[in-house]
């Protein structure tokens, strides 16, 4: 039989709802027959504290103290591992670039999927480090290019997506870089179209620098043509020998090298 003394001191934790399911089965098979820790329960749930067993408010208080504690702790080590998790998921996601990503086109062929990053990846793998800016081809090419001095200003796929052009802010000013994907080449856009230009009297005021070997003369991509993929607008800039400053538009063919539409505003 089981001895009233130890019931009394698993009263307590039963009251709480402490006790596993084979002491709890224990406590009422004995209750039952038992009158006194019958009655002692009873007194024990009615809240009568001054027929309760001595050390029994004690008991309690250490046991709250104590359930206290452990929630604390699990409360502290379920913060810390969501503040990691979260430093990991942040980490990883720097490491990959996501909050350096300025633009993102996908080629109207849907062949190729263009990511701009505001940063510098080459040199040190997929560390983004600053200063320039990384274009990183997915899909039926891929690839990446990093321009390490200049500053992202807008990227343009042609109709079929054969040709990409891309504009940046260097020191000397804006700049235009071509991708030709039909030949898998990247081209100076702004030599090419100087170089068409150099014949044409339309542009025969345009000062040439000896210094740096260039002509002072500064070209912004609009739009591709519609209906001749290789036919894009340029607006131009420049100002001449008269200190006269001089804008306008022109159509240049990238695969003919021919200018037309030559229009001064």
């Amino acid at each position: 039989m089981t001895s009233c003394n130890i019931i009394w001191d698993l009263l307590p934790l039963y009251t709480e709802n402490l006790v596993s399911e084979e002491s709890r089965q224990l406590i009422e098979k004995h209750i039952a027959t038992c009158e006194e820790c019958r009655t002692m329960l009873h007194r024990m749930q009615s809240d009568d504290t001054t027929t309760k067993p001595s050390g029994h408010e004690d008991f309690q208080t250490v046991l709250r103290s104590h359930k206290k504690k452990n929630n604390r702790k699990t409360l502290i080590f379920t913060l810390l591992a969501i503040l990691l998790s979260t430093f990991l998921c942040l980490g990883y996601l720097w490491y990959r670039g996501v909050f350096h990503i300025v633009e993102r086109q996908t080629s109207p062929n849907g062949a190729t999927t263009t990511t701009v990053y505001n940063c510098d990846f080459a040199r040190y793998g997929r560390f983004p480090v600053s200063g320039g800016f990384t274009l990183i081809d997915k899909g039926y090419f891929n690839g990446s290019t990093t321009y390490q001095y200049a500053r992202f200003q807008g990227l343009w796929w042609s109709v079929n997506g054969n040709y990409q052009v891309v504009s940046m802010y260097t020191d000397e000013g804006l700049w235009l870089s071509l991708t030709d994907y039909t030949r898998n080449i990247g081209a100076n856009l702004d030599a090419h179209i100087d170089t068409a230009l150099y014949n044409d009297d339309f542009f025969r005021e345009v000062i040439y620098n000896e210094a740096t070997g260039q002509r002072e003369i500064e070209f912004q991509f609009v739009q591709w043509s519609l209906k001749d993929e290789p036919n894009m607008l340029i607006y131009f800039t420049y100002t001449d020998s008269q200190n006269q400053f001089h804008e306008g538009y022109f159509w240049y063919n990238y695969e003919t090298g021919n200018v037309s539409g030559e229009m001064e505003i």
